[in-house]
């Protein structure tokens, strides 16, 4: 039995453990998800309202946590002075200092007034750029090291807000010499001014970054992990319509992406990095440049070429939206006299003589938004932006498919004359036409020598025998007698109806053609030919109805076929250009979608299988869907597909 203790021993006992207990801590562990250790890792003031675990830390072993709570702007001239001291740590945690001011620059700005938050941003892009300077000087040595990507993305963060706050902070002076603004940050004043901006001049141009753009309708979104801030550019003054006369429409003069990259005096190369804030309060000056990322992906910095960070699909949204490209789709097709002036390519990035046209054209009823999917896919894909240029014919689609190809054979052989006026470039030489359903019968006539075999299906009478103005006779020539283009070296046909389709043939294809408003010079000519010939008196009106229903137009065999009667089965020009041959030089494609589910009489439900099989096609797709068969993703995989291989064909 253990000697009793007397109560003068208990008391030095008892006071011993009243002043340990606050001393003592109990350390305890339990199992959690994983996932939520690696957001906890992952966390920074980006993705919450508090910074990263390593900044916290940071924080913590400099006695800053409490500081940092109550007051971020002095707690980072705090760090700013331990960073200066001759006794500094390591350069890990000198890039770890950097990662903290960054951070805690950012925080700081969310309750900041704009021109405070403009300064504060400038202040958090510098000591993000001076971590990932840091960190890229290492090289391989860097390993696994976290902070180059940390840094980057509290960088491009930093300078997307910046550029938010310049489109409300007046200029301090705004001359010849471009604008300039004054910030006050932390530490200093800081100079800021427009560099490098190209076509995109920023007196002309809204930038909205694109990380502050929600998209909606695209399947996919493509961005690419590097350094900048992702921005469209969009300009002040929209036209109200586009302007085709050079034969084709540039919208990327009206809406472009671009990457906002922010450089400072001391990222010239051979310069070295500074510490921000330690340079006694001189002005930083700051340089905003704009770069393209379909011209390049990479741009110099510091001295090494680094990735722009980048985002594809906010901008295509983005004019889909401004310009409502799909509102008016159908009155295009009924009244297509309206919009004849806007007909033509519409280039939506600056011409590259080594980059290879691909031509998208939609078809009945369309516009060429339907493409947004296609387009979205084939430019969020590296190897395809990096060796192809994206273009779209628009056109008014119920117009006569003879007239809407003249209309497209003119805007290629314009911008040819225009953008390549030697015929140097090889590339334009290897062009790839995409199209689907009506656009298909466009470019079969891009592809086809029709000598008069056309005409012939419309009358037997010589086209010089008839009493036109040398111009109408110049415009049914370029309809119906027509050369394959030399620089159309690949076709694929989408649901094409190249036989036509049986529901053109009953009341539905009638009511169609009934509504459909001819341009107003096929009507005039028309008139003139009926007359010629006899069939109506003089004066008389060229549309007419006919014993059919259907409106009357050029004489004889066939009246010229409207957008919807000319996919009758009974058609023959329809019939006739299906007979002939494509260029042996032109290698082409069919896709085809199938609702039936039977082999023997597959349809897409408006274009039975049968018309859109084309004989020596080099591959055939089938895919499980309607008519618009080219909005699927299988469509677009096959369409990447056939790019690919026409880039192994070229090499």
């Amino acid at each position: 039995m253990p000697p009793r203790l007397r109560p003068s021993q208990l008391a030095p006992i008892a006071l011993a453990t009243v002043l340990l207990s606050g001393c003592s801590t109990s350390v305890t562990t339990r199992s959690i998800d994983p996932t939520t250790t690696a957001s906890q890792v992952r966390r920074s003031v980006l993705t919450s309202p508090e910074t990263s675990a390593d900044t916290g830390q940071l924080l913590r072993m400099f006695a800053l946590g409490e500081l940092a709570k109550r007051d971020p702007v002095a707690t980072i001239r705090r760090l700013a002075r331990i960073q200066g001291t001759t006794e500094m740590a390591p350069a890990l945690t000198a890039r770890r200092i950097h990662i903290a001011m960054a951070e805690l620059a950012i925080k700081a700005a969310r309750d900041a007034d704009p021109q405070s938050a403009a300064g504060l941003h400038l202040c958090a892009a510098h000591q993000a750029a001076e971590a990932l300077g840091s960190s890229l000087s290492r090289g391989a040595e860097a390993g696994l090291d976290p902070t180059p990507r940390a840094a980057a993305d509290l960088y491009n963060f930093a300078v997307s807000r910046l550029i938010t706050h310049l489109q409300t902070q007046v200029p301090d002076v705004d001359g010849p010499g471009g604008a300039s603004w004054s910030f006050e940050g932390p530490f200093h004043r800081f100079h800021l001014r427009f560099g490098d901006t190209g076509l995109w001049r920023t007196d002309d141009f809204e930038l909205r970054p694109a990380d502050g753009i929600e998209v909606n309708g695209l399947r996919n979104r493509f961005r690419t992990r590097g350094l900048g801030a992702p921005v469209v550019a969009v300009r002040k003054e929209l036209p109200e319509k586009p302007d085709l006369h050079r034969g084709f429409f540039p919208s990327y003069e009206y809406l472009y992406p671009l990457t906002a990259r922010l450089r400072f005096a001391e990222d010239r190369p051979g310069e070295g990095g500074g510490a921000c804030c330690l340079t006694g309060g001189a002005p930083v000056a700051a340089v905003l440049d704009l770069h393209d990322p379909l011209s390049a992906e990479s741009a110099p910095w510091r001295g090494l070429s680094v990735p722009l960070e980048t985002d594809f699909t906010a901008p295509l949204a983005v004019l889909l939206d401004v310009f409502e490209v799909d509102a008016q789709a159908v009155l295009r097709a009924v009244r297509a006299e309206r919009f004849l002036d806007e007909t033509g390519l519409y280039l939506l990035e600056p011409y590259r003589p080594d980059k290879i046209p691909v031509v998208l054209i939609h078809g009945f009823q369309a516009t060429g938004a339907t493409w947004r999917d296609v387009f979205n896919d084939l430019r969020g894909d590296p190897l395809l932006r990096d060796r192809y240029q994206l273009w779209v014919f628009n056109y008014a689609s119920g117009a006569p498919f003879t007239y809407s190809a003249r209309l497209l054979r003119r805007s290629l052989d314009m911008t040819r004359a225009r953008l390549d006026p030697q015929g140097r470039h090889a590339a334009f030489d290897r062009m790839v036409v995409v199209s689907h359903s009506m656009g298909g019968l466009l470019s079969r006539l891009l592809v086809t020598e029709t000598e008069d075999r056309l005409w012939r299906s419309l009358t037997e009478e010589d086209l010089e025998d008839l009493d036109l103005e040398s111009d109408e006779v110049d415009l049914l020539r370029e309809m119906y007698f027509v050369d394959p283009l030399p620089f159309v070296r690949r076709v694929v046909f989408i649901a094409t109806p190249h036989r036509g389709s049986t529901l053109a043939d009953g009341v539905l294809g009638r009511i169609g053609e009934s509504l459909v408003r001819f341009p107003q010079e096929l009507i005039d000519l028309s008139q003139k030919m009926l007359e010629h010939i006899g069939q109506i008196p003089e004066g008389a009106a060229a549309q007419a109805p006919a014993e059919d229903g259907a409106p009357e137009a050029l004489p004889l065999k066939r009246r010229l076929p409207a957008s919807t009667g000319g996919f009758s089965t009974k058609d023959p020009i329809l019939q006739t250009l299906a007979e002939l041959p494509i260029a042996p030089k032109v290698k082409y494609h069919t896709i085809v979608g199938d609702r039936s589910r039977r082999d023997d009489e597959g349809t897409d439900g408006l274009v039975p299988h049968a018309s859109s099989h084309v004989e020596g096609a080099a591959s055939v797709r089938v895919i499980p869907a309607g008519h618009n068969v080219h909005q699927h993703p299988v469509a677009s995989a096959e369409i990447r597909r056939i790019l690919m291989e026409h880039l192994r064909r070229e090499e």
